[in-house]
């Protein structure tokens, strides 16, 4: 249990700083295509002041490429930051309750080790003296007052009957809180299931258009390379016709 609630908070709060990262990372991505879209604007326009018109058309082609998939991955970057991040982040909120249950577990525990720790020293230096009277023991137990000298650790279990009880009354209370615990994480992890897998299949579908967006972008730079090829074949073909004349 130690290792769920010192893992989930380290886990959780690392998937939240990595979900900004991978947005923010996209995000530079689709700066730096801005940046590569406007230098071969400007490349473009380099050729056309050459009077190379087939060059800056070539150039002004890849430009629109870097622009729109430039976009392409600002959205993504946006889609991520929706999903990842802030979804875990309120993950960890919903285990606030958890996490101060396990507080107050642990606090439990150290009053209880603390007492346990204390009562046993007490009735360590109680036992050495020998002095019975001073055991606090009840009225049943005082007639075995003289088998009891003669067996240290069932003699610790008698002494002292009401502090005893507080010290039990600790360890029932930490027990009890550990159950509790283990059921709080359960219930978390069973009514979470269902709104995990709708926002993950939310986040799928969102991300599949978004990459669907991408891959059409891609196909139209292929598709206007292509008439590009085509365009350049046709001029060296009217060309050599017209040197054949």
């Amino acid at each position: 249990m130690e290792k769920y609630y010192s893992g989930h908070e380290v886990l959780y709060k690392k998937f939240h700083y990595l979900g900004k990262k991978l947005s923010s990372d996209l995000m530079e991505v689709s700066k730096t295509l801005a940046l590569i879209s406007m230098c071969t604007h400007n490349i473009s326009v380099l050729y056309d002041l050459g009077n190379s018109n087939e060059m800056a058309e070539v150039y002004e082609k890849m430009r629109d490429h870097f622009k729109k998939w430039g976009k392409d991955m600002h959205n993504s970057a946006k889609l991520n930051l929706k999903f990842l991040p802030q979804y875990f982040n309120y993950c960890s909120l919903e285990n606030q309750a958890y996490k101060d249950m396990f507080d107050q577990r642990n606090r439990t525990l150290d009053k209880y080790m603390k007492a346990n720790n204390e009562l046993t020293s007490k009735k360590e230096k109680l036992f050495k003296t020998g002095r019975v009277d001073k055991w606090e023991l009840a009225e049943e137990d005082s007639k075995r007052a003289d088998e009891l000298l003669k067996d240290k650790i069932e003699a610790l279990k008698y002494m002292l009957p009401k502090d005893t009880k507080e010290v039990n009354d600790y360890e029932n209370t930490y027990l009890y809180l550990t159950s509790q615990c283990y059921k709080e994480i359960k219930k978390i992890n069973r009514e979470d299931v269902d709104e995990v897998k709708d926002h993950l299949q939310d986040y799928a579908s969102r991300m599949s258009e978004a990459l669907t967006e991408e891959h059409l972008t891609w196909a139209d730079f292929e598709t206007v390379v292509g008439e590009l090829s085509m365009d350049d074949s046709t001029s060296q073909t009217v060309a050599s016709q017209s040197k054949e004349a």
